[in-house]
């Protein structure tokens, strides 16, 4: 996807108590190097740390929480 002349990079993420923090630092270090390169990035997560949350609103990051009850087949 582009947007004014960028391209969009969609990145998903799971980052909670069960899943751990491993999944989010690695997808966060690859979002930060595509804006350093100069495209736009946009996080997608189904279970996020409320501290992962507030990670993302101080970097002002945009970031969509997909909703618990969908199926991976329905978020796809």
């Amino acid at each position: 996807m582009q947007a004014n002349g960028k391209k969009v990079f969609f990145i998903r993420f799971d980052a909670d108590e069960v899943v751990g923090m491993g999944h989010f630092n690695r997808c966060y270090a690859l979002g930060r190097q595509l804006v350093d390169m100069g495209e736009s990035i946009f996080f997608l997560s189904k279970h996020i740390n409320p501290n992962i949350e507030r990670i993302l609103v101080e970097a002002d990051q945009q970031y969509l929480k997909v909703p618990v009850n969908l199926s991976w087949s329905e978020e796809a």
